[in-house]
């Protein structure tokens, strides 16, 4: 594998999100590439890494689905609420 390659798979290296087929890559390339573990540790060290994370999709579906799931709720119980008080009104 050639380092563009390696490249782009090191932040999902660092952030533990790399397939096991891509950290045997990531680690055998390391062991004959000098430029890439310079790289890595660079890439570990600085508080700003040079090579950033891919976002991760799947969190933000969660945290829409869960904020709409609230608002749902909330939207019933009001429903139910008026329900209930206009119910009493009328009888």
């Amino acid at each position: 594998m050639n380092c563009e390659n390696i490249k782009k798979i090191i932040p999902r290296y660092i952030s533990h999100n790399a397939s096991n087929d891509e950290i045997n890559m990531v680690e055998e390339h390391l062991c004959i590439c000098d430029k890439c573990r310079t790289l890595l540790a660079d890439s570990m060290d600085s508080p700003q890494p040079t090579v950033f994370n891919e976002p991760d999709n799947k969190d933000l579906k969660k945290d829409e689905i869960s904020g709409l799931l609230e608002y749902l709720l909330l939207g019933i119980s009001l429903l139910i609420l008026l329900y209930f008080l206009f119910s009493s009104v009328l009888s």
